[in-house]
């Protein structure tokens, strides 16, 4: 009996809370600028780690990463994503 409620509960937790999307989407492949020390970017959209933010929304829309989790049903942000291809220079002097 205790291992049927157990099972029970684990399967409703799962299925209950299935809609929460992650937090933060910080396991995407990252690469270093050239010559900066703590400067990270998307090894494949090319955009900064600061401007991603840990938000899908932050990628590129041609992200294969992005792509990946959209096709696999997780959503970006309703908000617009204002993504800045720039990105940050107030680490210049690493």
């Amino acid at each position: 009996m205790i291992t049927f409620t157990l099972r029970y509960l684990n399967f409703y937790v799962i299925n209950r809370f299935s809609f929460l999307r992650p937090l933060f989407y910080i396991d995407y492949p990252q690469e270093h600028f050239e010559d900066q020390l703590h400067r990270y970017r998307c090894a494949d959209c090319k955009i900064e780690t600061t401007v991603i933010n840990g938000r899908l929304e932050g990628h590129l829309a041609t992200c294969p990463y992005r792509l990946k989790l959209t096709a696999a049903g997780y959503q970006a942000s309703k908000q617009a994503a204002s993504v800045d291809a720039v990105g940050h220079d107030a680490d210049d002097f690493d």
